[in-house]
């Protein structure tokens, strides 16, 4: 038997939104913008990062599923932090915008026929992908995202790894 399943993954992407959402409760429009880090990402900033990943990984999905071994596009994160404004937008519109695309990606995944989750892309940066690779990627993606949210706000301790 293998450890990672469709089943788990979904049930994985499906916790995020959970999380975020007890993260960013009491958060302020303010609050979201003026933690920052060292490099001038703020709260807002990182929300605004995983809705547009969050899209961009529904749509390499798709990809991977409805094209022969597509070649996945590669998105500079930095580059859309002006691109797309990220500064100016409302962080209760861009969490909304997340769950929302998080439910389609969700319902997406779960009506998958088996044969779906065989199929490869090739993403210039990673080599030959599946959907599982690709959901085990956002997975860790969003849980490094959670934790540098957690740090913007001050939560946990100054210890980077988490543990004691």
């Amino acid at each position: 038997m293998t450890m990672i399943t469709p089943e788990r993954l979904i049930r994985s992407l499906s916790k995020t939104p959970v999380v975020m959402d007890a993260l960013l409760q009491g958060v302020t429009q303010e609050r979201a913008l003026a933690a920052t880090d060292e490099g001038g990402w703020n709260v807002l900033y990182v929300i605004c990062h995983l809705r547009d990943f969050g899209a961009i990984n529904f749509e390499r999905a798709r990809q991977i599923v409805e094209q022969d071994h597509p070649t996945l596009r590669v998105y500079d994160q930095e580059a859309l932090v002006t691109e797309r404004d990220y500064a100016h937008q409302q962080l209760d519109e861009v969490f909304q915008s997340f769950l929302q695309t998080r439910r389609a990606f969700l319902d997406w995944l779960r009506a998958r026929a088996e044969s779906d989750w065989g199929r490869r892309a090739f993403h210039p940066e990673a080599g030959e992908v599946g959907i599982l690779d690709l959901l085990l990627s956002v997975t860790a993606h969003e849980l490094d995202h959670l934790a540098h949210i957690a740090r913007l706000l001050c939560l946990p301790s100054e210890d980077t790894d988490g543990i004691g």
